[in-house]
């Protein structure tokens, strides 16, 4: 008798530590999974998404509505915080029973940030903040710089160390003094299945550089910068021997870009930046004029190639164009699942170079993911 109580109480004990043990993996597993998802259908909704994201100490989503956004003033969206915590921008949903972002599109146009040819788009200041950034299927247009800030303006100060990442982002049509789009990080930048095009330079604080990407962190080893299946095209620049090229830099770390075109911009196209101890390599990609600071290793890349755009403003591939299926579908850092208008990154075996896949339009596609 006294044994079977003491083998129920000892089984009550266990139960009991059981149930503890239960509960503070729950509470372990809540704190860390801490996050908050915003949908956002107009433009105020999304400012004021952004400021709640930058002080509620929690990793963030914004899902944004398919539409055009206006910046709220001048100074354009903006996302600024000294906090540890990471945001993601994307774009592209629309509404279904009700929810305004039930399911999303797969391609950069349908959400826009229009600044109207008056207002800078977005700015995005981490501070000393190590949270990531990632911004997916948005386009910004028509905007402005603001000083010597530019019209999209990522990282902002030398102390921000979060990993960067562009997918299926779309920059055109923007007049700025400064870069278009600018981001910098001691993290990783990683930019892919992106367009830069039909930008604007005019004379101010530099009016050269239409995009540049780095990846510096003079403290130590930078997550160093990945280019992948991306398309800069006819940018202008109208500065006295000025020049509009993407422009892409490392400090203590590798540079890698693979399946990226570069033609028909201002004077020069492509200009790599080795700020110190760093690795470049330039692979399965479309070069017109470039310019290389430091060595760079290039592997099976074309040069000064016209690449057959479809035209207009389109920059699209023709059907007969030389770049189709020549890109490395095992580029460091993948290729990702779908190009900037949505459709699959492959179509016919092999990744075509830059940032649209040749489409059978003959393969049915939903356009949602």
């Amino acid at each position: 008798m006294c044994r079977r109580i003491a083998l129920v109480a000892r089984q009550g004990t266990e139960a009991i530590i059981s149930l503890l043990l239960f509960a503070l993996a729950a509470v372990l597993i809540a704190g860390s999974a801490r996050a908050a998802t915003f949908c956002v259908t107009s433009s105020a909704e999304l400012q004021n998404a952004l400021n709640a994201a930058a002080a509620n100490d929690e990793d963030d989503e914004i899902r944004i509505y398919a539409t055009t956004f206006v910046p709220p003033t001048t100074h354009g969206f903006k996302y600024d915080t000294l906090k540890p915590y990471s945001l993601t921008l994307a774009g592209g949903y629309i509404a279904l029973l009700g929810n305004p972002c039930a399911m999303a599109l797969r391609n950069a146009n349908s959400t826009v940030i229009d600044g109207g040819g008056s207002r800078r788009l977005f700015g995005f200041v981490g501070y000393a903040n190590t949270g990531d950034l990632r911004i997916t299927r948005l386009t910004f247009r028509n905007g402005i710089n603001e000083t010597n800030s530019s019209p999209v303006d990522i990282g902002g100060t030398a102390l921000y160390n979060g990993n960067i990442t562009l997918d299926r982002v779309v920059v055109r049509d923007n007049i700025s003094a400064v870069q278009v789009i600018f981001a910098s990080s001691g993290g990783s930048v990683v930019v892919q299945n992106s367009v830069f095009a039909d930008n604007t330079l005019v004379p101010g604080y530099g009016g050269r550089k239409v995009a540049q990407f780095q990846s510096v962190n003079s403290n130590g080893p930078s997550g160093g910068v990945v280019f992948n299946g991306n398309t800069a095209a006819g940018n202008v620049s109208t500065v006295l021997n000025g020049s509009a090229e993407v422009v892409l830099g490392v400090s203590n770390g590798s540079l890698r870009v693979a399946n990226s075109n570069f033609w028909g911009n201002s004077s020069l196209d492509l200009e790599f930046a080795d700020f110190g101890n760093s690795t470049i390599t330039i692979r399965d990609s479309n070069i017109g004029i470039h310019s290389y600071w430091g060595p760079a290793i290039s592997t099976h890349n074309l040069y000064s190639i016209d690449p057959a755009f479809i035209g207009n403003g389109n920059y699209r591939l023709a059907g007969n164009s030389p770049l189709r299926d020549l890109g490395d579908n095992m580029a460091f850092g993948g290729i990702g699942s779908y190009d900037a208008a949505g459709g699959s990154r492959v179509m016919f075996g092999q990744v075509d170079i830059g940032a649209y896949e040749i489409q059978d339009d003959s393969i049915f596609k939903n356009g949602f993911e």
